[in-house]
């Protein structure tokens, strides 16, 4: 089926439309459709742009371009968004080999930000903060929500270590986490003994030794300032030298 009223030839790309008042082509199913009387051409600049709505894949365009179908666009091309005066505030293009997808927003112009439902969800500024939950993270990563259990570390080899590491440059200072034989917390550094501080499961908790078998274990030296306050005996006291009068 084809209708056309007024002939206009556009060659893009090896692409030939037949535009008009009402222009449909067919072969079986609508390809391409534009609507009536919306291409427009100026005759100061010459520049040809269309005033209405385009289809590809359908015959009822709901938006500017609405596309029934997969949209593909080449490793070296960009997506780019611009506001209504022509500055541009952000692109989508790949990187890389082309195995990188970026979004990219115009330097110092603005944000990004995922929406679900209206709601913010995440979001980055231009300064690169990550805010989960919130518009205004104020530190590299701000969470925000009425969950108790705010983030959430899954390891998914049994039996293995979990933990957060902190560095200064390149060098790691300390680590928390659960080791990986007991399940027990500890907080270290590579200095051994590496797990400086301990807690087990059952709540005995330990110092300079990974595996305490009493309610408190310290292995090393002990100095108590203040003294130390004996308050019910729960078996037999022994004590090694002491100093300083003690």
């Amino acid at each position: 089926m084809k209708t056309r009223t007024r002939n206009v030839i556009i060659i893009c790309t090896c692409l030939i439309l037949a535009v008009s008042e009402s222009f449909a082509q067919s072969t079986g199913t609508f390809d391409t459709v534009i609507a009536s009387n919306v291409f427009q051409q100026s005759s100061s600049s010459g520049t040809n742009y269309f005033m209405g709505k385009l289809g590809v894949g359908t015959a009822t365009p709901t938006q500017r371009l609405t596309v029934n179908g997969s949209l593909a666009i080449s490793y070296g091309n960009k997506v780019k968004i611009t506001r209504q005066d022509g500055e541009e505030t952000g692109q989508m293009y790949m990187s890389g080999s082309g195995t990188d997808l970026k979004l990219d927003a115009a330097s110092g112009l603005g944000t990004i930000g995922l929406r679900i439902d209206g709601v913010d969800e995440l979001f980055i500024n231009s300064a690169g903060d990550v805010g989960i939950g919130t518009v205004t993270p104020s530190v590299p990563l701000h969470i925000k929500n009425s969950a108790s259990d705010k983030l959430r570390l899954t390891s998914t080899v049994s039996g293995d270590w979990n933990y957060m590491s902190f560095y200064q440059n390149s060098d790691r200072q300390w680590y928390l986490g659960n080791m990986a034989d007991s399940n027990s917390f500890v907080i270290g550094n590579d200095i051994a003994p590496y797990s400086h501080f301990t807690i087990t499961q059952a709540g005995n908790v330990s110092i300079g030794t990974n595996y305490p078998s009493a309610r408190l274990h310290v292995n090393g030296d002990g100095r108590f300032d203040q003294g130390v306050s004996y308050v019910k005996k729960l078996g037999d006291l022994s004590m090694g030298s002491f100093t300083n009068g003690l």
